[in-house]
């Protein structure tokens, strides 16, 4: 295998050169080592999730020369009657998963004492770590028979750590995990922006509240993710199930002693273990059980203190000639700026109308009839910083508030309109006053006042996040924030679809019970599995923490390249070359786990010294998956319930304890046809690989291939084009 400088790259990054051959598609041999010790006839794995393979998958699989990797989230019952059906269809190897929690022993024990396993996968979000090797050195020391693989892992150094411990075959890929598309990440001027526009050398805020440096920013894949929300974020956050968190962990408690005590005072108090361990902990998403989520409480915001807006009239000059202006207006940060700016980011709009050679600006604000104290004080703030008067007229419904004046319309077109309304970014400046202007206006155009509390409604999600920013800095605390789906409000002959989805935003009754010394308490209001894939991004700060904030929560960046690395992930093509490159002395097989989308993606693992590839989402919904089969207006759907559903976990647990909540539901996903078809496409177009690169067998493809990087139109120039549309 050779590479043309390569740096840290994923799939899409790089294409294998075509090399002479005297192959036809029909000569490559494609078995492979699974393990040190097992072969298998081709290279594909199905994934050991609870939606892909039980025994109809795993059978299917080794009939077409792969293999399949039973999910351990089942009952032992269940679990014990998959594996005599596999036995029964002379699967062979019959690989099982086990996981590190719990009763781990007595489950390894019961599933080896049937005497018909040969393959045991430890099977964790995070492989690098050290109960891994406590149940690894179990099975080396008490069935020194069974194969053992363990994974995912992401670096060189845990490839190291569990070869030496006497793994069997290793799982690599990016382990950790990531964010849909739209996550917000708070940077350090105080504003938000999307997880897939972050650029290196942007400025973002880690867990202490301190601006860090991105070093770099990817989409990292395509994955199964999970839903959650929070009660201090407005919508949903889509995230892989293995991303870690930085939680406040309660899970030794009740929910009792939690809804009697609270959070604050049960964060405050060590384990009762020797020695005493704080709570506060990194922890995957999909294993959270009670607790919290975390905000820094002290935020340092690289934020200006002042900006000056000169605000220009026309005194002079025609088409014809050059058009003179002068300085009409000049406004600074004060709390009557604030108080204007808000108002109008809540309920104001601005207009200019043109008539034959001149244009007349104005800017309008409607309150309600008996909110003559809002439009008065508008009127004054307008008066101290303007020097303008500001009409007030009462009509039918509303109190029309107007001011013709082109410049402050002119300027006012910047904030956008609707749903897209926002404060530009140079006039989000940290000065108190001012800030606090802001939080009034919104609150008097756009919000209430109930049980002492302040809440504000918008349709643009960029002004909660402002109203919670600012409140912050304020106030010291984040609002709770919630979304309200569509509603016609009661008018006939009104399409739902045509209306916007609103969000609230509504100020703590008690802040104080929600915030420790270094933390606010966030509270995980929902957690759902989904059956959804998507392109997935992560950024990595340079920063020892590994930390920034999405949807306002601290998370661990997935994406690592410091020396010493957190087994969180990199790069999946270049985590596989790490990898394999570290498992040579030891002649243990990699397998690669994850990102496959296309056969391609197979090929490109193969190719870079993967000896298997495990696949999850190209056999999602296929006939073999565990599920009924179901036709719904029509169309057929595969029917499967989470692993972490009410039903599921009856099964695999026994009785529910009252203190888990069940997090899944029963789903469906788009019925596929036999998952014979898909294999036969990816072998095929591995076959075809094969040939390109001069290789008649796998080993071969690892020493042929040769790498090289593309660059963005390479990428465009690759997909299929000159076709036509309709």
């Amino acid at each position: 295998m050779r590479f043309h400088n390569l740096p840290a790259i994923t799939f899409d990054d790089v294409l294998l050169v075509p090399q002479h051959t005297d192959l036809s598609r029909s000569d490559p041999v494609l078995e492979t080592r699974f393990t040190r010790k097992i072969k298998i006839k081709s290279p594909l794995v199905s994934a050991n999730m609870d939606t892909i393979t039980e025994s109809a998958m795993a059978i299917e699989m080794h009939r077409l020369g792969g293999v399949g990797i039973l999910h351990r989230f089942m009952s032992p019952e269940k679990m014990a009657n998959e594996i005599i059906e596999c036995h029964n269809h002379s699967v062979c190897p019959i690989c099982v998963s086990v996981g590190v929690a719990g009763d781990w022993k007595e489950n390894i024990d019961r599933i080896l004492g049937m005497k018909k396993v040969q393959v045991i996968v430890i099977d964790v979000a995070h492989g690098d770590q050290e109960k891994v090797l406590i149940v690894l050195d179990y099975l080396k020391k008490y069935y020194a028979h069974i194969q053992v693989i363990c994974g995912n892992v992401a670096t060189a150094d845990a490839v190291h750590r569990l070869s030496e411990r006497g793994a069997d075959a290793i799982k690599c890929g990016v382990g950790a995990g990531c964010f849909g598309p739209g996550t917000r990440i708070l940077m350090s001027n105080g504003v938000y922006k999307n997880i897939e526009d972050i650029k290196s050398g942007d400025r973002v805020i880690n867990k202490y509240g301190d601006p860090v440096n991105v070093v770099s920013a990817q989409k990292t894949g395509h994955k199964q993710i999970s839903k959650i929300r929070t009660n201090i974020w407005y919508d949903y956050t889509y995230v892989t199930g293995d991303h870690r968190y930085w939680i406040g962990d309660l899970s030794s408690s009740s929910l009792k002693t939690l809804q009697s005590v609270g959070y604050k005072k049960l964060l405050s108090k060590k384990s009762k273990t020797i020695p005493k361990k704080s709570k506060y902990k990194w922890l995957p998403i999909s294993d959270f059980v009670r607790g919290c989520l975390l905000m820094p409480r002290h935020i340092k915001f690289e934020m200006q203190n002042d900006f000056e807006i000169k605000l220009e009239k026309r005194c002079g000059g025609n088409k014809k000639h050059n058009i003179k202006y002068e300085v009409d207006s000049i406004i600074k940060p004060c709390y009557d700026t604030g108080y204007i700016f808000g108002t109008f980011l809540g309920d104001g709009t601005s207009s200019v109308v043109c008539y034959k050679k001149s244009c007349r600006g104005s800017v309008r604000w409607t309150f309600g009839l008996n909110e003559d104290d809002i439009a008065n004080k508008l009127k004054n703030c307008i008066q101290r910083v303007l020097c303008k008067e500001l009409s007030i007229k009462k009509e039918s419904n509303d109190i029309l508030c107007s001011l013709y004046y082109k410049p402050l319309s002119d300027f006012f077109t910047r904030f956008g309109k609707k749903s897209n309304k926002s404060l530009p970014e140079e006039y989000f400046v940290h000065n108190i006053e001012y800030l606090r202007g802001i939080i009034d206006g919104l609150i008097d155009s756009d919000g209430w006042q109930e049980e002492k509390r302040n809440s504000l409604s918008n349709t643009s999600t960029k002004i909660i996040e402002l109203f919670g920013v600012c409140y912050y800095l304020v106030y010291g605390y984040f609002p709770n924030n919630q979304r309200r789906d569509p509603t016609a409000g009661g008018l006939k002959y009104c399409n739902v679809e045509n209306c916007m989805p609103s969000y609230i935003s509504r100020t703590l009754s008690k802040p104080e019970d929600r915030l420790t010394d270094e933390n606010q308490i966030v509270k995980l209001l929902e957690h759902e599995k989904k059956s959804l894939y998507i392109d997935v991004y992560d950024i990595e700060v340079d920063c020892p923490s590994h930390s920034f904030i999405a949807n306002n929560a601290i998370v661990h960046n997935s994406l690592c390249s410091t020396r010493v690395r957190t087994g969180c992930g990199v790069a999946q093509l270049s985590c596989i070359i790490d990898c394999v490159e570290a498992a040579k002395q030891y002649d243990v097989p990699i397998i690669s786990d994850g990102g496959h989308r296309i056969s391609a993606d197979i090929v490109k693992s193969l190719a870079a010294g993967a000896e298997t590839t495990m696949c999850g989402s190209l056999f999602s919904g296929h006939k073999e998956c565990p599920g009924d089969l179901r036709i719904i207006k029509g169309q057929k759907y595969k029917e499967y319930r989470g692993s972490a559903s009410l039903a599921a976990m009856s099964d695999w647990r026994g009785e529910v304890p009252k203190h888990i909540v069940p997090e899944g539901e029963m789903k469906i996903v788009p019925y596929k046809g036999e998952v014979e078809q898909i294999v036969y496409e990816l072998l095929g177009g591995l076959r075809s690989a094969m040939t390109y690169n001069n290789a008649r067998t796998i080993k071969e493809l690892h020493a042929n291939a040769i790498f090289r990087l593309v660059s963005n139109n390479t990428r465009v120039e690759n997909m299929p084009h000159g076709l036509l549309e309709g």
